[in-house]
Parts: structure tokens; C-alpha cells; sequence
């Protein structure tokens, strides 16, 4: 059951999109395939194509987000996957005994908080969360510890939750782009945790800042 609820938990978390209108693209890796996923419009429709072959030879895979002002180079041992949320990027990490780990990085417009502060204060930062505390985006899952907490140049916080009674371990880092403010979010088991928080860091290391227009 561990293998699939630390992905489940990091898609349940997710605070509800801002809608922008725009088109964007999306690739995921599965099974030696490429799965792109395009979707033109914000009524809940998406496409999907399965394409084999095409990019058998690729070195590199990068995610693009043109809208939030960053792009970041995937790794082969990241799995992308995707959800019905159009300003997020999910990945998993190789299975350790039974229990895969999760990333995603979820975007948010810089006009619906009152600056980046506003943002971190819904995010983390709120000075009423605490112990048993269920936050305004939560998706079921409650707070039991929230420790301000560096992981070398990421300036973020290691949270552990409660979800669907098993405990979680969490690194949150907030980033802001010229155009987007960013929620990075690690979710593992304790026991996991430090396996791949390095991984983690690389991954996000990865990270650019892009102008241009949207």
C-alpha cells in the first residue's frame, strides 16, 4: 500500500489552481514510451499521445513551463506522471522495498497572494499552523511537525504530516520566478527520507529562470 500513497498524497495536496489561459505541453516517461500531453483550453479536457520511438535517442529531457517563467531538466531516474492540474510537474522516485518517494513542483500566479511572503504564509509560514493543524489547501492530510530547516542552499522546511493515518516526511521549498511563485514539495516515508533528499536537491539544482512572453 506504501508503494502508491506518497504519490497519491503529493497529488491530494495540491492547492487549487489559479486558472490562466493558455496552452501547454507536457512529456512523461513510461515503459521506454514518451507520453505527451497537450492541453488547449481549461474545461477539463486533455489529450493524450502515446508515442513510441520518437524519442528513443533523446540525451536530455527538459520540462518547460513558459508561463511560470522556469524550465528544469529531468533525470532518467525520475518517473513523470500526470494529473488533471495544468501548473504542476509530478515525478516519482525509484521504489525502495516496497515505497516510492515523490516530487512535484507547483506553480501559482504572483497576483493571487499579497507578495511572496503572502505566499509562503499559505503555504508554511501561517504562525497558526502547528500540531493537528489542516491547512486551507490541504487535500486530508494534517500537520504534526513543522521544522524551519536548510538543506544545503535550499532554504525550506522539513514537515511531517498525517494522511489517511500513516505519517509522511516533507521538505517544502518556495522559490519565485520573475513571473510565478513555485511550491517544491518532497513527500517520503521517514524511513525514506534521507534516502533521496539528495536526489531531491540535484533535481531542483536543475532549476532555470526563463524570460520571454507568455
Amino acid at each position: 500500500m506504501k508503494t502508491w500513497l506518497a504519490s497519491l498524497l503529493i497529488c491530494l495536496i495540491l492547492i487549487p489552481s489559479h486558472a490562466q489561459e493558455r496552452q501547454y505541453f507536457r512529456l512523461k516517461k513510461k515503459s521506454k514510451k514518451r507520453h505527451v500531453v497537450i492541453t488547449p483550453d481549461l474545461n477539463g479536457s486533455i489529450i493524450m499521445l502515446r508515442i513510441s520511438g520518437y524519442f528513443d535517442k533523446a540525451k536530455q529531457i527538459s520540462y518547460l513551463d513558459t508561463l511560470s517563467g522556469y524550465q528544469i531538466s529531468v533525470p532518467d531516474y525520475l518517473e513523470m506522471w500526470d494529473s488533471d492540474k495544468y501548473n504542476m510537474l509530478n515525478a516519482l522516485f525509484p521504489e525502495i522495498e516496497g515505497i516510492r518517494n515523490a516530487v512535484s513542483i507547483t506553480s501559482y500566479r504572483k497576483d493571487a497572494f499579497d507578495g511572496f511572503q503572502g505566499f509562503k504564509n499559505y503555504i508554511i509560514e501561517d504562525s497558526t499552523y502547528g500540531l493537528g493543524v489542516k491547512p486551507p489547501w490541504s487535500g486530508g492530510q494534517s500537520f504534526l511537525e513543522i521544522e524551519r530547516k536548510n538543506y544545503k542552499t535550499m532554504e525550506g522546511f522539513v514537515v511531517d504530516q498525517v494522511f489517511r493515518g500513516g505519517v509522511y516526511r516533507a521538505f517544502y521549498y518556495l522559490i519565485e520566478t520573475p513571473k510565478a511563485y513555485l511550491w517544491a514539495n518532497f513527500v517520503a516515508t521517514p524511513e525514506t527520507y534521507e534516502l533521496n533528499i539528495d536526489r531531491f536537491y540535484q533535481f531542483i539544482s536543475r532549476l532555470k529562470f526563463i524570460e520571454g512572453q507568455n
